[in-house]
């Protein structure tokens, strides 16, 4: 037996006894310090010692629970076992309960004995609190208290809930139905999520509808919903989300139908533009009322029609089918500043002055109309002769004004000089083009200015009818219902001009050469003859909202031939 000095101030000693019948036999009740010792007694070298001797009090002596070891001398002495979860310091290390977790133990949970074992249930234990793990079969733990575990008795086989008057899925209630019109495959319209009531007997009752505030048998109201729960919205009113203009002349404004605010019938979505008074003789329906200066002394009477030849231009005017007269007068060329979709080279803004009358063809040229010039068809869409024609370059464009000139005995506007042999429609180009100006009374391609001013008709904002992107859907053909390819010309609304698709379908090359604007008037401008890039206007099949404005142009090489680009001619009128 190896023992260290006689224990030294020893404040307090407990009686304990301990259980079972050899350590009674042994050791019966034995002093244990209440470990506030300074120094402790090792009883038997041999045998395993504690985990760390420092944790233990001074002048105690550790003995372990053995029956071949005799009643120790000390009075200070702690048998040690097996540790267990009971309080106390079962091993004699200084530990109480150590190898316990009392925070995750379903047998000790939040304190030694504490055994978690909910009715119906497998118990857990998180962070010293009893849950429930899992449900036994049958059961379901509806009120969410681990103390009673699962406490509702499922009635049978656990499944999804029908009709029969029976708790199906074991959520303590029974036939509760969530989607509407059960059987029909689907729900929709304001009667989704409509309960279905379960009659006695297991069977499918009606839903009540007619509980719902706009629900209607057949629906007749527009308010955006589906009243009548088939999957159309708004069926009685197939115009809405259509394009639609409001007012006449220059008053007018397009826009989109949509319900009307008392949810019967629909309505333009724009107001019209505000009307003046029609006093000047300008070829301007100014007060909106569909007639073009009537009852002003000096202008052709129009009979209540905004078509040529009721344009302002002179009386002796012959106006051929498919064109349109234009007045002289002036304009601003280009966009303001805060214009939507403005770029840099569109400004400044300035005013222009057109000082003759002038013929422009109401549509873009067609396949049709070139064929009756030239033999090659350079068209790329080979559809309806009724389209435009295109994949025609400048070059080509003032041969064919040259040609239709010379058919009709006119003077011709352009002189052509070092041409290759290539046909018009086959890729012709030209070494120089002199042009004999605007008092040529042949067919020509318009300048920039004329194009601007015939496809303004009158309008300082983004479009001829206005401001807004909807209306270009009841005017023209461009990105958003082109679908890719050309279309028949004159098949949407014109502007109050006469004129058709300036906003879209194709390119429009015009006479100019690209040149920057200035801030000063502009008389009869051609721009510069010799820049080395020609202007094209009108948007096009695939162009962009923002590309069709009244003011936007680009610029290409004269020689450029494209699927997107074609053209329409003017003639000066003496």
């Amino acid at each position: 037996m190896v023992s260290r000095e006689p224990a030294r101030h020893i404040r307090s000693t407990t009686r304990a006894c301990f259980a079972g019948a050899l350590l009674v036999a042994l050791a019966g009740c034995v002093d244990v310090p209440d470990w506030s010792f300074e120094d402790a007694q090792v009883q038997d070298a041999d045998r395993r010692p504690p985990p760390d001797m420092d944790d233990l009090p001074l002048d105690v002596t550790v003995m372990d629970a053995d029956p071949a070891d005799a009643a120790p001398d000390s009075e200070t002495v702690c048998v040690r076992t097996d540790e267990l979860c009971n309080g106390r310091d079962d091993d004699c290390d200084g530990a109480a309960d150590e190898d316990f977790d009392l925070d995750g133990d379903p047998d000790n949970c939040g304190g030694c004995g504490l055994a978690c074992r909910p009715g119906n249930a497998e118990g857990a234990c998180a962070l010293g609190t009893c849950t429930v793990a899992r449900c036994a079969e049958g059961f379901a733990d509806i009120d969410g208290d681990p103390v009673n575990g699962c406490e509702y008795g499922c009635p049978g086989p656990v499944g999804d809930e029908v009709c029969n008057g029976v708790d199906d899925d074991c959520d303590a209630r029974t036939d509760e139905q969530i989607d509407a019109r059960l059987g029909e495959g689907e729900t929709a319209g304001v009667c989704l999520g409509t309960p279905i009531p379960c009659l006695p007997g297991g069977t499918v009752g009606e839903p009540d509808f007619a509980a719902i505030a706009t629900w209607q048998p057949e629906e007749d109201r527009c308010d955006g919903l589906d009243n009548d729960c088939d999957g159309a919205v708004d069926e009685a009113q197939p115009n809405v989300g259509e394009a639609c203009a409001v007012g006449l002349g220059i008053c007018a404004r397009a826009g989109t139908r949509v319900c009307a605010d008392d949810g019967v019938g629909d309505r333009c979505d724009v107001e019209p533009g505000e009307p003046v008074p029609d006093v000047l003789c300008d070829g301007l329906d100014a007060d909106c009322d569909g007639l073009v200066d009537e009852g002003i002394a000096g202008c052709v009477q129009c009979d209540g029609r905004i078509q040529p030849p009721c344009n302002g231009c002179p009386d002796s005017a012959t106006v051929p089918a498919g064109w349109v007269c234009v007045r002289a007068g002036r304009f601003d060329r280009g966009s303001p500043p805060d214009e939507r979709g403005r770029l840099d080279r569109e400004g400044p803004q300035h005013t222009v002055r057109i000082t003759r009358p002038f013929l422009i063809q109401s549509t873009e040229v067609t396949r049709r109309d070139w064929r009756a010039v030239f033999e090659d068809d350079p068209s790329f869409f080979d559809f309806e002769p009724r389209r435009p024609v295109e994949r025609v370059n400048w070059f080509e464009a003032v041969a064919y004004a040259n040609a239709l000139s010379a058919a009709e005995g006119r003077e011709q506007c352009y002189v052509l000089e070092g041409c290759n042999a290539a046909a018009p429609g086959a890729g012709s180009i030209c070494v120089s083009v002199e042009f004999a100006g605007v008092e040529c009374e042949g067919y020509r391609l318009p300048t920039d200015a004329e194009w601007a001013y015939a496809a303004r008709a009158g309008s300082q904002t983004r479009f001829w009818f206005g401001d807004a992107d909807a209306g270009l859907a009841m005017t023209d053909f461009y990105s958003g219902n082109g679908d890719g390819v050309t279309h028949e010309v004159g098949q949407l609304s014109p502007n109050p001009w006469g004129l058709y698709d300036v906003h879209g379908n194709v390119w429009e090359w015009v006479h100019d050469g690209a040149m920057p604007y200035e801030d000063v008037l502009e008389i009869d401008p051609t721009g510069d003859d010799e820049a080395e890039e020609r202007i094209r206007r009108g948007g096009s099949l695939v162009a962009l909202p923002d590309e069709c404005r009244s003011a936007a142009y680009e610029s290409e090489a004269p020689n450029t031939r494209s699927s997107r680009g074609g053209f329409r001619l003017v003639r000066t009128l003496p």
